[in-house]
């Protein structure tokens, strides 16, 4: 998947600027009705204030929304199901770092379900692993189990981060993606430049009050404190509150926040800076008054229509590829951040579809876990050794039936047999290696590990041959002939993987242990039962009942070998 490219609002920013002249306007020409007021000076610049605070929200928001939509891609992306699956922490943090790097997250974390960490990606991640192996904020967790995501700011050793929580869906919630970002002095200082205006963050543990991040100087810092320990806060509301050098206008806003302290946005002006531009330009702004106000609802308008269009065009789109709606495209011809994140989602979608359509297909030729072997490693010859259980079956006598019958009729008797079959096969965790003609080779135990391959192979082979005895039944009815079938097992150490030509290959297994589970499906005619399974798969069968047949020399073993069959 190609890198996400990164959204710089810049022309949200310009959108604020305006809206932000005419709050300013606004507030300036209500205090010239009474500029000797000090008390409305005080409301307006309050709203002043309340509306940076609006601000701060919204950009913590607008940040927090796209990293959502990173994490909603990464839980749909079948690559990471599969690292997550495979139960691999390195394969997991090397994918979370990946991702973290490309939508520019500080801290990405995989949870259990539960909240225990599984990996993480970024710095400072151990501070948010409690001793017990959980995540070091459960409200956050408990939040996100009830309502399906979360987000909020969290306080960990004077630092603030800002976290969102989004499902990994296998296709149920499996495990919690975090991913989060540090509010840290470049924001407040952009923030501060846009409004003039000193911004704290702190956390209130238990009545005591803590600066995390503040531009205010250090003795500035320690007054704040020291006052609003003596509870002179007032949370939503503008208050005075006095420093050794001057008065403050001051708003606190109260945070999301998750965790056992609450985190709060102080936003402060000086009032002898806030009141004198009131004196100095009242002759002036009364003139500009009208003007500005039609250039900023011009060009607020024109800039808002300019962003929520394509905004709008861009969610529509997104929600078309959740649903998994490749084919659909989003024609935006404009040369800046909006047409680059256009261009990036029609590159996406396009590979999604791509993808897709050469996933489908290959699963219809080969098994759909084999394809994803194919498709997530490297494809090369060669495999690895691996103990497996292997199961043959064939059709006895279905060569001299198929001479006596019209091919149509051989080929649609045969399909509905082997769709039966390779259906009880998938349920119990097998994988179909091949079909033979009206023989299947399936495999228990890879690609992906399957716990009990033995007991499960075996299951799978007595439930096959009960649904023969019901397929004969209703090839009966049809006035087709019956089949008989025999089933060979055997579980043993094997060579599995791609074998074959540098330009064509065959993802499959070889070893003895294959030629025995076949030799064994081809005495099953001589001793009259379906189901012949050697004796390592018999002792790792658990419960399974088993009748001794003896012992047999089979065809290129020189040692005899104990067989059962499942009673």
């Amino acid at each position: 998947m190609s890198p996400l490219p990164q959204f710089k609002s810049f022309r949200s920013r310009i959108l604020s600027f305006f809206l932000g002249l005419i709050i300013v306007i606004q507030v300036s020409s209500l205090y010239f009705v009474d500029y000797a007021n000090t008390q409305n000076a005080r409301v307006l610049v309050g709203e002043a204030l309340n509306a940076t605070a609006q601000s701060f929200r919204n950009q913590i928001l607008t940040r927090n929304i796209g990293l959502t939509q990173a994490g909603r891609l990464l839980s749909g992306d079948l690559a990471f199901k599969t690292a997550y699956a495979s139960g691999s922490t390195g394969t997991i943090s090397t994918a979370l770092d990946n991702h973290r790097r490309r939508v520019s997250a500080n801290l990405m974390f995989l949870l259990s379900i539960e909240g225990k960490l599984v990996a993480s990606s970024g710095s400072n991640t151990e501070f948010f692993k409690s001793a017990d192996g959980m995540f070091y904020f459960p409200e956050f967790i408990n939040n996100a189990i009830l309502n399906g995501e979360a987000s909020g700011l969290v306080s960990i050793d004077n630092e603030i981060y800002s976290l969102i929580a989004v499902p990994l869906l296998t296709p149920v919630p499996t495990a919690w993606i975090v991913l989060g970002f540090q509010i840290d002095d470049e924001l407040i200082k952009e923030l501060q430049s846009e409004s003039h205006s000193h911004i704290s963050l702190l956390t209130n543990r238990e009545g005591n009050w803590e600066i995390g991040i503040s531009t205010l100087s250090t003795e500035e810092q320690k007054i704040l404190a020291e006052n609003l320990g003596m509870k002179n806060a007032i949370i939503g509301k503008t208050f005075d509150l006095a420093s050794s050098s001057a008065t403050f206008f001051t708003f606190i806003e109260a945070l999301p926040s998750s965790g056992n302290s609450s985190i709060y946005a102080i936003l402060q002006r000086n009032s002898n800076d806030a009141l004198a531009p009131y004196y100095r330009l009242r002759l002036i702004l009364i003139a500009l008054l009208i003007a500005a106000l039609i250039i900023s609802i011009v060009a607020g308008g024109a800039i808002a229509s300019s962003v929520t269009r394509p905004v709008r065009s861009l969610v529509h789109l997104a929600g078309q590829i959740q649903k998994g709606e490749y084919q659909n495209k989003i024609d935006l011809y404009q040369k800046d951040e909006l047409g680059q994140l256009a261009s990036a989602f029609n590159d996406m979608s396009n590979g999604l579809y791509e993808r897709d359509k050469v996933r489908n297909l290959l699963g219809k030729v080969i098994s759909p876990e084999i394809a994803e072997e194919l498709i997530n490693k490297d494809v090369k010859l060669g495999g690895e050794e691996k103990e497996m259980t292997i199961l043959f079956t064939d059709l006895r006598n279905f060569t001299g039936m198929s001479e006596k019958r019209p091919p149509a009729e051989v080929l649609s008797l045969l399909n509905e047999y082997l769709t039966r079959m390779t259906g009880i096969i998938d349920k119990y965790g097998g994988v179909v290696d091949k079909y033979i003609g009206d023989a299947i080779m399936a495999l228990f135990g890879a690609p992906l590990d399957l716990p009990e391959h033995a007991q499960k192979a075996v299951r799978c082979a007595i439930e096959m041959n009960t649904a023969l005895i019901q397929l004969n039944h209703d090839f009966e009815k049809k006035g087709l002939p019956t089949l008989e079938m025999g089933i060979g097992i055997n579980t043993g150490n094997v060579v599995v993987g791609n074998m074959g030509s540098r330009d064509r290959l065959n993802y499959t297994v070889i070893g003895d242990n294959v030629n025995l589970a076949a030799r064994l499906e081809s005495i099953t005619k001589e001793y009259q039962v379906p189901i012949i399974v050697s004796e390592a798969t018999r002792l790792q069968s658990g419960q399974i009942n088993f009748k001794n047949l003896g012992r047999i020399k089979v065809k290129g073993k020189q040692d005899q070998v104990t067989i059962y069959t499942p009673t």
